[in-house]
């Protein structure tokens, strides 16, 4: 490190198994799932009480058989146990009237327990959004090595950052606790099973990356630059492609995608954490480093004077949040997102950590 300036680099190559069950301990449903509902229990009870012997709390399995059941074959079921009460233990016409009557009433209460409980609506329907998580615990991963969206603080070695600003404001809006967790790049596989919440990290939206996880709605739109120091610049990219020039970038990520493309892999040298590409550039081991520029700010701000952003290597990313498939949070979420442009919340954290607006400009 350079004089303390940069954040603290910390160890988190921990494996998949380890991760996993640290997020268990600190979140409160397991993988992100929602806390169920006791409305169906209560309709097993009140089932019992009109047939104790089919429909008892002991046999609630059999109610979700009926579910599967086409409702005719269903019907004739019910109608001989209805038929069976009406002649052998009560007998007359009147009370096989009020019988079927209660046959009536009987799945009135299997349709509505049959039904999804308005309160867990399923992760696949349409427009239906939780707007109160009942306090629970939200498992979001971070580097904590990717300012300005997360770093530790090098006087009180507390996490801060975009990534943590946006969140604690998510949360108190949907009721839930963020519970930042440090991982280590890239996040992919474990968001694909489902062993965090979400992914923050500043995470580009690329189709690839979309076929074994989920995204939330873009937060902003960036273009890739190249950094460098302000001893040894280079005006354009025909420039750095066409000098001995080498690049430093992070292993797995789009920057080394396009530090590829324009040098190739013999001059690329990888790095598992950022602030390493970065101290590598400003040792003179390496002569740029492709960032993204949303990123790129914070490193100049930590290094006046040496640092500055060239060319541009690409525009028109996106940045958005990363889900396990079919994660119940995206559209909440999402609602949320939207809450905060429009009032301008949104707005003030980037500006805060960016230096610059999340809202689109105007065309």
């Amino acid at each position: 490190k350079r004089a303390g300036s940069l954040p603290r680099s910390v160890n988190k190559q921990k494996d998949h198994e380890q991760l996993s069950a640290e997020a268990g301990d600190q979140s409160g449903p397991a993988n992100g799932t929602w806390r169920k509902s006791s409305k169906k229990s209560a309709n097993f009870i009140r089932l019992g009480a009109v047939f104790p012997s089919k429909y008892g709390a002991e046999n609630k399995s059999n109610l979700l058989t009926m579910c599967s059941f086409p409702l005719q074959s269903s019907l004739s079921v019910e109608r001989r146990e209805v038929d069976k009460i009406s002649h052998n233990q009560i007998g007359g016409e009147s009370m096989k009237r009020a019988a079927y009557i209660t046959l009536f009433m009987l799945f009135s209460l299997v349709l509505a327990a049959c039904a999804t409980p308005a309160d867990e609506p399923a992760a696949a329907d349409v427009g239906i959004f939780i707007t109160d998580l009942g306090g629970r615990d939200v498992t979001i991963m971070v580097e904590n090595e990717y300012p300005p969206f997360n770093s530790l603080d090098v006087d009180t070695d507390e996490g801060i950052g975009w990534d943590y600003d946006t969140w604690n404001e998510i949360c108190s809006r949907l009721n839930c606790n963020p519970v930042f967790t440090e991982a280590a790049w890239p996040p992919f596989e474990m968001m694909a099973a489902g062993e965090l919440d979400v992914a923050a990290d500043g995470i580009t939206l690329k189709l690839g990356r979309s076929m074994i996880i989920d995204y939330s709605d873009p937060y902003i739109e960036y273009g890739m630059v190249m950094m460098m120091r302000t001893d040894k610049v280079f005006e354009t990219n025909e420039d750095f492609e066409n000098s001995d020039a080498r690049i430093a970038s992070q292993a797995g990520t789009t920057n080394e995608a396009a530090a590829l493309a324009l040098v190739g892999e013999g001059r690329v040298d990888n790095y598992g954490e950022w602030p390493i590409a970065v101290e590598a550039l400003l040792a003179g081991d390496a002569d740029g480093v492709a960032i993204d520029d949303v990123a790129a700010v914070a490193w100049i701000q930590e290094n006046p004077g040496e640092l500055m952003t060239g060319f541009h290597l690409t525009s028109g990313e996106f940045l958005a949040f990363v889900y396990p498939p079919g994660s119940p949070l995206i559209g909440p979420v999402n609602a949320v997102l939207q809450d905060m442009l429009n009032d301008g919340t949104l707005d003030a954290i980037c500006q805060k950590w960016l230096l610059r607006n999340c809202s689109p400009d105007e065309e």
